[in-house]
């Protein structure tokens, strides 16, 4: 699985034309993310190294997105918008 984490990374990365130093910050996010050591994450190969970024974990993303967008009319807006360009 950390093999299919750090490619489906790389691909993004690859696809948005974006630099590993140009990011400012990587979320671990879901029950996963929130009990692996960030440094760790990179040192198994999880993820690759962003020499810029600040690596940290979220928890649950997930709910608080849900929340966010049931509480919020701008924010389920933007969430909308970001759906629509999503590929799978």
């Amino acid at each position: 699985a950390k093999g299919a984490i750090c490619s489906g990374i790389k691909i993004l990365l690859t696809r948005l034309e974006v630099e590993k130093g140009e990011v400012d910050e990587v979320l671990l996010a879901g029950a996963f993310g929130s009990y692996i050591n960030p440094e760790s994450a990179h040192l198994i190969g999880l993820i690759p190294n962003f020499p810029k970024a600040k690596v940290r974990s979220v928890g649950n993303a997930a709910s608080l997105g849900a929340i966010m967008a049931l509480v919020s009319e701008e924010d389920c807006k933007q969430a909308e918008k970001i759906s629509e360009g999503v590929d799978y």
